[in-house]
């Protein structure tokens, strides 16, 4: 499988509880390392919607 990491200077503990609260699993990988797990068969529809989840629990975190 392939292992994605994103780097941040902030604590992604609530990125991580933001995006389960939409549905979409992503892991940390350390304090400030937010991983994602795509399985091989990921579909489109469901990258779409990880990055538009993304971007909705980002923009909550920078409002707060």
């Amino acid at each position: 499988g392939l292992m994605i990491g994103v780097e941040t200077r902030f604590d992604v503990y609530n990125i991580l509880m933001g995006c389960m609260d939409k549905g979409v699993l992503v892991l940390d990988a350390g304090r400030n390392v937010v991983r994602f797990l795509p399985p091989l068969v990921i579909t489109q529809e469901q990258i779409d919607k990880v990055i538009e989840t993304l971007d909705e629990v980002l923009e909550q975190q920078t409002d707060e």
